[in-house]
């Protein structure tokens, strides 16, 4: 049988198995499958297996631009060399340089934004290098609207992926995110680490040596659906899926937003 009639079929059970969109509260049906996180996070060919999801055509083709933006995003801040393919790194460049210019990580700072950078992630300056030389890389609100959206999409698809229900229109999500190396962060990275029942590692079977380019954790407590995902040694992603009146006691933690495709 050719690869495309495998796959064709694949798909056909697939929408069989999964009728209902699993990204804009079961009002809509499947009409394709999305991979999430995107598979633009990953070098070709890299991508976790099992992560497909799904989608109504509206879900899936919406975030097109924010695949692409936060997938070259959440290359740069991962600091383990291992993960990064220079090659995809560069198309994922040329690409947003191309179509969504504003996205791209501002550099050559000003001395107050360095500043402000600075204090942001808890950086202290180095001893006697002015600002305007600090090597500090100011992250773009387009950048920042991408990492949200794929946030909201990963609280939608983990919430399906561990508990085999759809979170209903009625619920909402809140979404945060922070660079694991941020130490005013390391308090709450420790506790999602500690808190959460289960550590799960992305895989592939075709390669050996995979690594840590995507982990994540879940868990139910107290009728809130709590999860972490962190991509590489790097940026990390969390948040909270519940009832919108439930999610109140928790906003200073973050943002909530409607369930992705509901609003």
């Amino acid at each position: 049988m050719s690869q495309s009639k495998t796959k064709e079929k694949r798909k056909v059970r697939f929408l069989r198995d999964h009728p209902v969109c699993c990204f804009c509260g079961g009002s809509k049906i499947t009409e394709t499958w999305d991979h999430v996180p995107p598979k633009a996070c990953f070098p070709e060919g890299h991508w976790p297996e099992t992560f497909e999801f799904p989608a109504c055509f509206d879900c899936n083709s919406s975030t097109k631009d924010a695949d692409q933006i936060f997938a070259y995003h959440s290359m740069l801040m991962d600091y383990d060399p291992r993960n990064l393919s220079v090659k995809d790194a560069r198309k994922l460049h040329s690409g947003i340089n191309n179509n969504y210019r504003e996205a791209l990580p501002k550099l050559n700072l000003s001395a107050n934004e360095a500043r402000s950078a600075l204090r942001h992630a808890g950086i202290s300056k180095p001893p006697g290098m002015p600002l305007k030389d600090v090597p500090v890389v100011l992250i773009t609100t387009a950048a920042r609207d991408s990492i949200v959206t794929t946030g909201r999409k990963l609280g939608c698809a983990l919430y399906y992926r561990e508990t085999g229900k759809i979170a209903p229109g009625c619920y909402g999500l809140l979404i945060s995110w922070h660079q694991t190396q941020n130490p005013h962060m390391a308090d709450v990275t420790q506790y999602l680490e500690q808190a959460l029942p289960s550590f799960t590692r992305a895989t592939r079977r075709t390669i050996k040596e995979y690594g840590n380019r995507f982990c994540y954790w879940s868990g139910e407590t107290e009728g809130l659906f709590v999860f972490a995902t962190r991509f590489g040694r790097g940026l990390m992603i969390w948040g909270i899926v519940a009832p919108k009146d439930r999610l109140q006691d928790y906003e200073g933690w973050g943002d909530v937003w409607p369930i992705f495709g509901s609003a």
